[in-house]
């Protein structure tokens, strides 16, 4: 769920007011009641409240998902129970309720049949790794003339395609395409009176025969006046289907960050939430300021698909784009901006003693992320966060994967939370079991040297001066590079090892592709120079070619080894 961002201008400052009636406890199972059969669904709700440049940003904990129940007549919000919250989405079941009747809060009386049973929450086991699917957008405009704000078509199309248009981009082809299929509008007197459910519910009425469901790949928006006070700017289903997913979505607010996120959940994302762990830790709900999943922000556009989501919902690329570091080691590896198609964009580790899987990414400002508010430098604010100073800035920044929701870690030094992580500056984990510092930083990329399973050689953080700058370097000129070959073997019948040395005027990253003759045998990231490949060849002549890809600092180049194998 989106909270309702500001409709002032940004000098005066955000303020986000979130609510959802209370949630009363399951019910012990009765006799009697109406049965009904519907494929479950979620949204995400939240509690508290949250304000910008002079005001100060609560935490806000999540309550537990609403439950909604799509039927034949309509669509239902559902009471939890322990048995309905171990349900998979997508899921169909049948309950026994106490009224059936669209809108308000239906009393669950009993559980009466779960298919797939086995597949619940959190063990559904392994995704597939995304492949090209294509998206339909179905639309409602709600017309209230009890009510100012309407949307109109055109604008409703407007947003939709925008918002469309940047999830294609995003998915990097695993949405081949995202078309508005229809729209439609409804006249109905008194809407903002009625809740999401309800409005689903006639709106889907307008398109039959669509299945709006978990794997449908269809998804219907309905757009309610801007003058309508709900609690969020928008709200929608979280499917766990990531681009095989369909939903529902209700918008209330003509920004493309609403509509971005909304969709998000669609695609099985949670929120990207910013925590601090010192002097206690807390959750913000929303406040990571980067990508899709954060809150809107004035007028600011949504950042690029953060590097940890990429590898959630297994995005094109994402993985020979990802240095995985084994926990314990130490290294040093150039990144590219997050925006970047070339290079390695992230580093991945996990800690073995929480199983908490860490990302650093690099956030230049630039590319996807030029009309973020952290890219622009008047809307820098010394956000007050329970008494510590946020500044959202360019940098290398923390996230870790929490479920399908990620969290931006920050770092306390003096009286300023640390959300990025600056050139010459270093980051020490509140627990101390990883730090980095980062070498160098531009817009083009950077150099970070991290240490896994404690902090040892990265000195501790030091306090930004008064007249700090939040900027980031210009972006270097590339370099050119060199690729060089080798291969051997220990002996007969056994794997071949080929080395890949790439080398250029500065710190290389990014990955090599192998290939023998014009078969493709892996791709490999270079670490150190070096991208290593072992590989299993019938005996005889073979030629490898490897081609080093390049990033927004170096030169793309190639290189040839001819080799016998025994």
């Amino acid at each position: 769920m989106a909270p309702r961002p500001a409709r002032s201008a940004l000098s005066v400052g955000v303020a986000v007011v979130l609510a959802i009636t209370a949630l009363v406890g399951p019910a012990s199972a009765q006799p009697g009641g109406e049965q009904v059969t519907g494929e479950l669904l979620r949204v995400l709700p939240e509690t508290g409240t949250a304000a910008g440049p002079g005001g100060t940003v609560h935490a806000a904990p999540s309550d537990e998902a609403m439950l909604l129940l799509d039927t034949a007549e309509g669509i239902l919000t559902l009471e939890p129970t322990p048995e309905l919250a171990r349900v998979a989405t997508g899921t169909t079941v049948t309950v026994s309720v106490d009224d059936a009747a669209v809108g308000g809060t239906t009393r669950v009386l009993d559980v009466v049949d779960v298919r797939d049973v086995e597949q619940t929450v959190g063990t559904a086991g392994a995704q597939p790794a995304a492949t090209s699917t294509a998206h339909r957008a179905y639309v409602v405009v709600v017309s209230d003339p009890t009510v100012e704000g309407d949307f109109t078509q055109t604008s409703a199309t407007a947003l939709t395609k925008k918002a469309a248009a940047y999830w294609v981009t995003q998915s990097r082809g695993a949405i081949s395409g995202f078309t508005q299929a229809a729209i439609r509008t409804r006249t109905i007197s008194g809407s903002c009176a009625l809740d999401a459910g309800a409005l689903w519910t006639r709106a889907a009425a307008a398109y039959p025969g669509v299945v709006f469901s978990n794997t449908s790949r269809n998804h219907l928006i309905v757009y309610s006046p801007i003058k309508c006070s709900y609690a969020y700017a928008g709200l929608a289903t979280v499917s766990d289907t990531r681009f095989a997913s369909g939903g529902y979505v209700h918008v209330t607010h003509d920004a493309l960050g609403v509509l971005a996120h909304e969709l998000g959940h669609n695609l099985s994302l949670g929120h990207s939430n910013l925590v601090t762990t010192s002097p206690t830790s807390s959750v913000f709900e929303y406040w990571a300021l980067f990508g899709p999943q954060q809150l809107q922000y004035g007028d600011y556009h949504p950042g690029t698909l953060d590097a940890a989501y990429r590898s959630f919902l297994r995005v094109p690329d994402s993985a020979r784009q990802t240095r995985t570091v084994r926990w314990g080691a130490s290294t040093t590896q150039a990144l590219s901006p997050v925006t970047s198609v070339t290079g390695t964009t992230a580093i991945k580790f996990k800690d073995p003693s929480t199983g908490v899987t860490y990302f650093l990414e690099l956030r230049a400002g630039g590319g996807g992320d030029a009309a973020a508010m952290y890219a622009d430098p008047a809307a820098r604010y010394g956000f007050d966060f329970a008494g510590q100073k946020v500044v959202f800035a360019p940098g290398v920044r923390v996230t870790r994967l929490q479920g399908n929701a990620i969290e931006t870690v920050t770092q306390r030094v003096g009286g300023e939370q640390w959300v990025t992580v600056r050139a010459g500056e270093t980051y020490r984990a509140a627990d101390g079991a990883f730090g980095f510092q980062v070498v160098s930083a531009t817009r083009s990329g950077a150099v970070v040297r991290l240490v896994t399973g404690g902090t040892t050689g990265i000195p501790a953080p030091v306090t930004r001066p008064a007249d700090v700058s939040y900027g980031i370097a210009s972006p270097l000129a590339k370099v050119a590079s060199s690729t060089t070959v080798t291969a051997t073997q220990a002996a007969a019948g056994k794997p071949v090892v080929v080395k890949v040395k790439v080398t250029a005027a500065r710190t290389v990253g990014g990955f090599v592709t192998l290939y023998a003759g014009t078969t493709k045998i892996a791709d490999a990231t270079v670490v150190g120079g070096i991208a290593t490949f072992s590989t299993t060849r019938p005996r005889g002549a073979v030629t490898f070619t490897a081609t080093y890809t390049g990033n927004p600092e170096i030169s793309a180049s190639s290189g040839k080894r001819a080799f016998t194998v025994r």
